[in-house]
């Protein structure tokens, strides 16, 4: 008995319409694209692994990064920025 090769379409040729498969996008960069739609334009941070992707997003979305090296200075100038701007 002949078998028949088959194969597993890939994630473009999923889309039988002609349309492209739709865009991974992830978490950090939803976050970032969510503080750009509230008018976010510079965030203070104390930087971690954990929250890299939300600075790629950040980047992306042309919102300025400023690392910190402790809590309570990233909350103080935060504050200070929001009051002279």
């Amino acid at each position: 008995m002949a078998q028949t090769a088959q194969t597993v379409p890939d994630k473009v040729s999923e889309a039988s319409n002609g349309a492209a498969a739709p865009e991974v996008i992830s978490g950090g960069h939803l976050v970032a694209k969510a503080l750009k739609a509230e008018g976010v334009e510079v965030i203070f941070t104390l930087c971690g692994g954990h929250i890299i992707d939300i600075y790629d997003g950040c980047v992306d979305e042309g919102i300025e990064v400023v690392d910190v090296r402790h809590e309570q200075v990233a909350a103080h100038a935060a504050d200070g920025y929001a009051r002279i701007t």
